[in-house]
């Protein structure tokens, strides 16, 4: 069986995120998620279970999307797409690559 393992630095807020992917059957993946984030604390108590075509869904019909709202997270949190990727690599669907945020100097005008 598939397993995945993602440490995911969510940026400013500094909640520190892991999220654990294990294949759970044919085509369907239980996830579990460590945080110090009050909001992705509620999103792991909602999400167990998923398959492989929700991880495919829009992002307005993906669940993992609605459940992160009904938690509370902000718009712009990295975790519920760290939940999909780390799910789709316990699946075998994509590789385990890195992705990330590189901000040029900013301004505030």
């Amino acid at each position: 069986m598939g397993s995945c393992r993602l440490i995911l630095d969510p940026g400013v807020c500094g909640f520190k995120c892991e999220i654990e992917a294990r294949e759970a059957g044919k085509r369907r993946v239980q996830i579990l998620i460590t945080s110090e984030c009050n909001q992705i604390s509620r999103l792991n108590e909602m999400l167990d279970i998923l398959d492989l075509h929700e991880i495919f869904i829009t992002p307005n019909k993906n669940r993992v999307f609605l459940l992160s709202e009904k938690a509370g997270c902000h718009a712009s949190c990295p975790i519920p797409i760290g939940v999909l990727k780390c799910a789709e690599v316990a699946l075998g669907v994509a590789l385990p690559r890195g992705v990330a945020f590189h901000f040029d100097p900013c301004s505030h005008s």
